[in-house]
């Protein structure tokens, strides 16, 4: 078995820039800015057009470069103006240099382009004094400076090995989909640890509501930053003592994360880092394992969400809990649930649950004997046709055994979403269901396996529910 320090040197050897690399990214990166500084200059906005991100830092990994092509402008000018003529700037850029856009959401809009197969994202922000933002953009310069200052070049190695180990065990991204660690925060977990292992290390021993305060903004005073800061894990912004870095890290990714590094460090090994691709089974082979399983799979398939992925994302995940708890809240067992969508065309949201029937009867728990609500327990349940046994008294309580009104769980959603506001259905997924909408349990399953690869790999993944880094092999 490999060590620790001969899997790190292997996979450096993959993911550090080639000197061709970084030069042909260079190139482009001037000509992006001198492109916008002429463009800004023909439409009369003031802008400091400068990189920053992860090529500014030299954090970023072979293969995967983006240039972050910030516009600076003034304080003094409007939103309308800023967003308008930054728009125009970030298209006439990427068509002169030969390229293809698109535009992209945040706080506001702004151009995402490729030029020489090189992503680019042109980003309009207010130049302001530390502090002062008007935007969420107007942070990132300052972000960019903060690292060039303080990470020594060794360690930009060490950040190029984290963020590969992130996106190896699926934890990298900040955004809603993922809901996992930034390229900023990975930065910062070096500058904190300094180097990858000790990062690891270190998170093996993380527990809920964790702190990291590179400044000492919360020094003394730890308590307050945990009442600010809710999620479980605390990475004070350096440049700003009102963020939280990690904001966006989920429970579920941390612990990911945690257990990931912990395995690593016992038995390195370079699935971590590039896990085996997990091929989707024949469908013969998927069927026979779903029927063996014993459970009940209900899969909800829906058209194509309208919104940008942060939004869809957000949306997926709201309402599937709320199909959750409404199963729940009629005494069904939720194992797992999962979404998925291919964000082009179809989306899906899948449910396993012990059993698709209940039985017909429910034991339904009334008032103490002893609280004034008994008389009306007793008024609603003595005559109920629903009540099949009682009420008698169990302990010192009114117990009652009822006829259920459903015992089919696909019967059951079936009628819920047709009320979809009343499950807490969110408003584009509920577009979406009114297009096309379809429920299909068990074997039925098998006829939407083979309608996408996409499909078909959520579906095998859910099956195994192994993250592919504990695969052997």
């Amino acid at each position: 078995m490999a060590s620790l320090q001969e899997i790190c040197e292997r996979v450096l050897a993959l993911i550090s820039p080639t000197k061709e690399e970084v030069e042909r990214v260079g190139r482009i990166a001037e000509a992006l800015k001198a492109k916008a500084s002429e463009e800004a200059m023909r439409l009369g906005l003031e802008a400091d057009a400068q990189v920053y991100g992860s090529f500014a830092k030299d954090t970023w990994l072979r293969g995967e470069a983006d240039i972050d092509l910030f516009l600076r402008i003034p304080a003094h000018v409007k939103r309308e103006e800023m967003t308008e003529k930054s728009l125009k700037i970030g298209k006439a850029v990427v068509e002169a240099l030969g390229g293809r856009w698109i535009k992209r959401f945040a706080e506001h809009p702004y151009v995402e382009g490729w030029v020489e197969g090189v992503r680019v994202n042109i980003v309009p922000c207010f130049r302001v004094d530390r502090g002062c933002w008007l935007s969420a953009a107007d942070r990132s310069p300052f972000h960019t400076e903060y690292v060039r200052a303080r990470l020594k070049e060794g360690a930009k190695s060490q950040v190029r090995l984290l963020k590969r180990f992130m996106k190896g065990i699926g934890v990298y991204g900040a955004d809603i989909k993922t809901g996992g660690f930034s390229g900023y925060l990975c930065e910062l977990l070096i500058l904190r640890y300094g180097g990858f292992k000790e990062v690891l290390e270190a998170a093996s021993s993380w527990r809920g509501g964790f702190m990291i305060d590179l400044e000492g903004y919360y020094r003394g005073r730890e308590g307050d930053a945990v009442r600010i800061f809710p999620e479980p894990l605390i990475v004070v912004d350096p440049v700003d003592e009102e963020r939280n870095v990690a904001s966006a890290v989920s429970l579920h990714r941390l612990g990911e994360f945690i257990a990931a590094s912990r395995l690593f460090l016992d038995r390195p090994s370079m699935r971590f880092f590039y896990p085996p691709p997990r091929m989707p089974l024949p469908p013969d082979n998927f069927s026979r394992a779903l029927s063996k399983r014993g459970t009940c799979w209900v899969l909800i398939l829906f058209a194509q969400i309208e919104a940008v992925p942060d939004v869809l994302w957000g949306q997926a995940y709201s309402s599937l809990k709320a199909i959750s708890q409404f199963l729940r809240n009629q005494g069904f067992n939720v194992l797992r649930e999962a979404a998925w969508s291919d964000e082009e065309r179809l989306s899906a949201f899948l449910i396993e649950l012990d059993r698709r029937k209940l039985p017909d009867v429910k034991l339904h728990l009334g008032p103490p004997v002893t609280s004034k609500e008994s008389n009306a327990f007793l008024g609603k349940y003595l005559k109920n046709e629903n009540t099949v046994s009682g009420p008698w008294i169990s302990g010192n309580r009114w117990v009652v055994l009822l006829k259920r009104r459903q015992t089919d769980a696909v019967d059951l959603l079936k009628e819920g979403l047709k009320k979809k506001g009343s499950i807490g259905i969110r408003s584009r997924i509920a577009e979406a269901m009114d297009r096309y909408l379809e429920i299909l349990v068990d074997e039925e399953i098998l006829d939407a396996y083979s309608r996408s690869e996409g499909l078909k790999t959520f579906l095998t993944d859910f099956l195994s529910g192994r993250p592919p880094w504990l695969e052997e092999g």
